[in-house]
């Protein structure tokens, strides 16, 4: 492979090429349902391997296809300490002061029909725990943040800070095909993508997207915490507050002057074609919603 950088249309190209797998799969999975729909293990296990497993097929097939260097995002350079303070202030933030906007963005799916479907874990015993910290909260993490943050933001810096942001968010959203977390899922994407472009990398989103979905889990498992009124909004304000913190933190710098006409040329190489990507996933999108 080469060594040349990525750009927003290799970042376009690679979400393109995942999405594809993530169609080829399931129609695959489809086909065969009908054998393994009352086997409970065979169902959960492709539901925990799905995901990752198509990152995987999609970034190796642009990969051998370009000859790009996809690899050379694992070469992580060091982050300043007020960036990881930044990352911190905004893991609690996300914890607390979005859950709640995400409640109500679901309330107002509601008025609309819209039920989702309640995620339920496996019972708790020691393996199904194991199981579960292993396949929902550490291997999601960290292929998606290998892919959106890694990749994508990488991809997408070319054609500037903020288009990175708003179009990685954008994707990362859709990419959850999730009626329920779309919102949310933007907010976290462009939070993350913040962290990338102001010095991060997607190590460092890792760890808080993983510390994020370990939380919800043991949560779940051990602690049900449950709030009162007050208690909540405060906590709702506290994580809002630290989310403003950290994100003044991270903008709170000296910003390169960039080339507009390069960065010009980079965006328009980026909607060239069509989004297969982005088409797969509002169609999915839809049918969670109506579904």
């Amino acid at each position: 492979m080469n060594e040349k950088s990525l750009t927003p249309k290799s970042a376009k190209c690679i979400f393109d090429y995942v999405l594809i797998s993530v169609l080829a799969v399931n129609l695959i999975y489809s086909l065969f349902y009908g054998l393994i729909k009352d086997n409970a293990v065979i169902l959960t296990v492709f539901s925990y391997v799905c995901t990752p497993v198509c990152i995987v097929l999609g970034v190796y097939a642009y990969a051998v296809k370009s000859k790009e260097n996809v690899t050379s995002v694992l070469k992580a350079e060091r982050v300043s300490v007020k960036v990881i303070l930044a990352t911190i202030l905004i893991t609690f933030g996300m914890m607390f002061g979005l859950a709640e906007l995400n409640n109500l963005f679901v309330k107002f799916l509601g008025n609309f029909g819209y039920n989702p479907t309640p995620v339920t874990l496996p019972e708790k015993n020691l393996l199904n725990v194991t199981l579960v910290i292993i396949f929902i909260c550490f291997v999601p993490a960290l292929f998606e943040e290998f892919l959106m943050r890694g990749l994508i933001v990488n991809g997408l810096s070319k054609g500037g800070k903020w288009f990175a942001i708003l179009i990685s968010a954008t994707l990362f959203s859709i990419f959850h095909m999730s009626p329920q977390q779309t919102i949310y899922q933007f907010l976290v994407g462009a939070l993350y993508a913040l962290i990338v472009v102001s010095g991060g990398n997607f190590y460092v989103t890792f760890v808080s997207h993983f510390v994020n979905n370990l939380f919800i889990v043991l949560n779940e498992y051990f602690f049900k915490i449950t709030f009162t009124l007050e208690l909540e909004i405060i906590l709702t304000v506290l994580g809002l507050i630290c989310l403003a913190l950290g994100v003044f933190l991270l903008l709170f710098k000296s910003e390169k002057t960039e080339k507009t006409t390069e960065i010009l040329n980079e965006k328009k190489e980026f909607f060239k074609g069509f989004p297969i990507g982005v088409a797969i996933c509002l169609i999915f999108w839809i049918v969670n919603l109506i579904g």
